[in-house]
């Protein structure tokens, strides 16, 4: 089933969430079994619900976010001098989306593990980058067994043998921190600020549901793992920015809520270009969906891009007109309209 309108996505998003749940799974991910323990591309189960609640009340509340807002700032101020470094080293020419990559991945190395997990000379930190980016080119290459679920057992495109060395370096890197941490609880030493691992490492399950008392290493391990806009609208965002921020110091988060039209260009660009698309979905039981009988294991997929440019919902959607958002209550994210 594919949902191509607002109005399906929102009445499957808010309606009927629980029963599409699930999550159909790429028969490349299933390499070390790393689909049994993603909270993104696993099955809803009783290890999928405890990641999710670990999730949500360690890392996506109000406090949790404005605690870790230094973090973030850190790891921003880090990239822009490693820009500024290779720009001086290569006279000007720099690839801005390797230290955007690097800033990310140090982002959720702070937040989960605090600590730096990558530096842009630091070779195994360059080999998990590269690996990590390989097992995502994976992911999306279309595959024969996923429409083919008879012939999986050949990997027909030599997917998961050519995914398995990178997926290794991944976890293995990972793990690495979590074995780190859990020697030095066995030495008792202690994490002065308690970070996601922390919480990860201290989980107790209530054993509802099947749900375990504690989680393996190996499954910590696996949790921790667009077009330039018109000259127009960046002059205008640069307005903004001279005006609310100035020019003798960095923006910092405090400033984004009194800079609307670079909230809106930001809006723009993720409706125009979505930054990843949703994740299939999989009824878990016989649903009744609108005027249709979803059966049991139907795998569903939401095409985020023509919802994004339904000329239903969207004034001239294939235009890049921040505006939009200045002038109404419309959201990229469904408050209004998906």
């Amino acid at each position: 089933m594919v949902v191509s309108s607002a109005e399906a996505a929102r009445e499957m998003f808010k309606n009927n969430d629980l029963a599409f749940a699930s999550h159909t799974t790429n028969e490349a991910l299933r390499v070390d079994a790393f689909d049994k323990g993603s909270m993104t591309m696993g099955p809803y189960g009783p290890y999928w619900r405890i990641a999710r609640r670990i999730c949500t009340t360690e890392l996506f509340t109000n406090n949790r976010v404005s605690q870790t807002e230094h973090l973030r700032a850190k790891c921003v101020d880090n990239m822009i001098r490693w820009i500024w470094a290779e720009a001086q080293e290569k006279g000007g020419i720099v690839e801005i989306a390797r230290f955007v990559s690097l800033m990310n991945f140090n982002v959720i190395g702070n937040i989960a593990l605090s600590k730096d997990i990558v530096d842009p000379k630091s070779r195994e930190g360059i080999e998990f980058l590269t690996s990590v980016s390989r097992v995502l080119e994976y992911v999306v290459e279309p595959n024969l067994a996923d429409f083919f679920p008879f012939v999986r057992w050949l990997d027909p495109q030599n997917m998961k043998r050519r995914m398995k060395p990178d997926m290794k370096v991944a976890l293995d890197f990972a793990f690495g921190f979590v074995k780190e941490r859990l020697q030095d609880r066995q030495k008792g030493k202690t994490n002065i600020k308690r970070d996601f691992l922390d919480a990860v490492l201290d989980f107790q399950g209530n054993k509802k549901d099947g749900e375990p008392s504690n989680l393996s290493s190996k499954q910590i391990s696996t949790i921790i793992v667009i077009q330039p806009p018109p000259p127009s609208t960046m002059k205008r965002a640069q307005a903004e920015l001279d005006q609310v921020v100035g020019p003798n110091r960095k923006v910092e988060e405090s400033d984004i809520g009194k800079l609307p039209y670079l909230q809106s260009v930001v809006k723009e660009t993720l409706r125009l270009y979505p930054s990843i698309p949703l994740l299939p979905r999989k009824a878990i039981n016989d649903t009744q969906f609108m005027e249709y009988l979803i059966p049991k294991d139907t795998q569903i997929l939401v095409n985020v891009w023509a919802i994004r440019r339904d000329p239903n919902s969207w004034d001239d959607p294939s235009s890049f007109k921040p505006e939009r958002f200045l002038s109404s209550d419309i959201d990229f994210k469904g408050q209004a309209r998906f």
